[in-house]
C-alpha cells in the first residue's frame, strides 16, 4: 500500500499482506497459470467460481496464494508485458513474515506508461487492450468469490454454507483481496492516463470495487451505513482507505436502524475537494456531536 504516499506510514500497521509461497508464480504470464500450477477447470469454474465447495479437495490456504499468485502477479505482469521482480516488492514484517511492499510500483508503472508512449498507436492500443482484458477478467473472478462468502451466511444448503462460512476467509484473506484491489486500481489509473494522452478510446469503464473486508471494517468503526455510498465509484476506493486511518472523518451513534442509499456517481466535473468534503459533511442520520470520534 505504499503507493498511496500521503497515509502510506499510517496504513502498513493496520493493513500487512503477506507473502504466500504455497503457489509460486512461475512468471511465465497471467494466461494459462492456473493450469500451469496444476488446478483444474472443474475445482475453480465448476467449484470455487460457481459457489460449489463439494468441487474443492486442497487446503484453503493454496488458493489463497494460488489468487495471489494468479490476480497480482500475473495481472502485473500481463500489464507491464515482462517479467516481475517479485522480491522487490517483499520486505521483511516484524513477525518474520515477508510483508508486501508497493514502494517500487510506482517506477514499474512510470517505465510501463513511458514504453506504451513510445510506441506506435497500434502497437499501444494492443497492449492497452491486453492489459484491460487481463483486469476486466481479474476484477470478473474476484466479484464472483467474493460474492460467495459474503452470501455465505444467507445460503440455504447446510454443506455449501458451512464450508464458504468456515473456509471462504481463508480462500480469499480479506487483505489479500486489499492489495489486488489496489494493484488494480494503480494499473487501471494508468491505463486512463496513457489513454488519454494518446488520443486512444475504449478506456475501462468498470471500475475496481471497494473490498467489503474493508466496508465491514468501516462500519465496525462506527461509520453509519448510509454514508457508504462514498465509498464506492471512481474515487470511492482511496475515500474508503482515507477513512479507515482518519479519525476525523469517523463518526459514533447508534447505527442498528441505518441502511445504505444508493451508490454516488462520478462525473467529469467531480473533484477531489468536492469528494472530501461530501464526505464530512454529509449527515443523512445519526448527527455526531462535534469532536466526538467512534474508534471502537
Amino acid at each position: 500500500m505504499d503507493h498511496f504516499p500521503v497515509f502510506s506510514h499510517l496504513l502498513k500497521p493496520i493493513i500487512s499482506v503477506k507473502r504466500l509461497n504455497e503457489v509460486p508464480y512461475d512468471n511465465k504470464g497471467f494466461s494459462g497459470f492456473d493450469k500451469r500450477a496444476g488446478f483444474e477447470e472443474g475445482e475453480l469454474a465448476n467449484g470455487l467460481f460457481v459457489g460449489n465447495g463439494s468441487l474443492v479437495r486442497r487446503n484453503p490456504s493454496m488458493y489463497a496464494s494460488f489468487f495471489q499468485s494468479w490476480w497480482y502477479w500475473g495481472l502485473l505482469h500481463e500489464c507491464l508485458r515482462q517479467p516481475v521482480e517479485i522480491d522487490d516488492f517483499f520486505e521483511p514484517g516484524p513477525d518474520g513474515y515477508e510483508i508486501l511492499t508497493t514502494k517500487h510500483l510506482e517506477r514499474e508503472l512510470r517505465q510501463w506508461a513511458e514504453r506504451l508512449q513510445n510506441m506506435n498507436p497500434d502497437n499501444a492500443r494492443f497492449c492497452i487492450k491486453i492489459a484491460t482484458e487481463t483486469m476486466a477478467r481479474v476484477k470478473f473472478l474476484l466479484k464472483l468469490l467474493t460474492g460467495w462468502i459474503e452470501k455465505a451466511p444467507r445460503m440455504i444448503d447446510a454443506l455449501n454454507k458451512q464450508f464458504w462460512l468456515l473456509n471462504g476467509p481463508t480462500i480469499l484473506p480479506n487483505d489479500l483481496e486489499l492489495s489486488i484491489c489496489a494493484l488494480g486500481y494503480a494499473l487501471d489509473f494508468t491505463v486512463k492516463a496513457v489513454s488519454t494522452e494518446l488520443g486512444l478510446s475504449g478506456s475501462i469503464r468498470d471500475e475496481w470495487p471497494t473490498p467489503p473486508g474493508l466496508i465491514h471494517t468501516l462500519e465496525y468503526q462506527g461509520f453509519c451505513r448510509s454514508d457508504f455510498q462514498h465509498f464506492h465509484g471512481t474515487y470511492g476506493f482511496v475515500i474508503a482507505l482515507m477513512a479507515v486511518i482518519l479519525p476525523g472523518l469517523n463518526r459514533g451513534g447508534d447505527h442498528s436502524k441505518c441502511t445504505p442509499v444508493n451508490q454516488i456517481t462520478s462525473s467529469p466535473t467531480t473533484t477531489y475537494e468536492n469528494i472530501l468534503s461530501t464526505v464530512v459533511t454529509a449527515r443523512t442520520c445519526c448527527p455526531r456531536k462535534p469532536g466526538t470520534i467512534c474508534w471502537k
